[in-house]
């Protein structure tokens, strides 16, 4: 459907707008299309922020929650705002090629002379540390469920001294 799109296609003149909307979108999605440090750094931290932040989406201030916060709330968790099943590196293998290859692919071909070698290089990058991101987040699973079984042994030692401590007191 692009290819057709294309074909009429006139970045000079009645589809300028949306040629500078497209530059827009794509550079804001456009880690997976820069050198390799620079797309792990970024990715990282918009991985950080999927897990960590509040997003207000109206005038009347009614906030979005997600991550973190949704866990905290036993809220049910947000696709890719869980930190501790999300595989960054499938993660990020899923973005590009879903949505930034093909949106870049598509920007080429009326902003010519773009470098985009970087996609195929970052997504073996990613690929090669799939099995590094399992086994952080197996660790992760791990400390997180220790954690949890601990904060509840105490909750039942606190509970059980309390009721010790009413029956002592009869």
């Amino acid at each position: 459907i692009f290819k057709v799109i294309l074909q009429d296609f006139d970045k000079k003149q009645k589809d300028k707008l949306l040629c500078m909307k497209m530059m827009v979108h794509a550079a804001d999605i456009s880690n997976p299309a820069k050198p390799w440090l620079i797309c792990e750094e970024w990715a990282k931290r918009c991985l950080a922020e999927f897990w960590a932040q509040v997003k207000d989406n109206s005038r009347d201030r009614n906030l979005e929650i997600t991550g973190d916060l949704e866990r905290e709330q036993g809220l049910p968790i947000s696709y890719l705002c869980d930190r501790y099943t999300t595989n960054t590196s499938k993660s990020q293998v899923g973005f590009s090629d879903i949505f930034v290859q093909p949106t870049w692919e598509i920007v080429g071909q009326f902003l010519t002379g773009l470098e985009l070698s970087h996609f195929e290089t970052n997504k073996a990058n990613w690929k090669s540390r799939e099995a590094q991101y399992d086994e952080e987040l197996s660790k992760l699973q791990v400390s997180v469920m220790s954690q949890s079984i601990e904060e509840k042994l105490n909750e039942e030692k606190a509970e059980k001294e309390k009721k010790d401590g009413i029956l002592a007191g009869q």
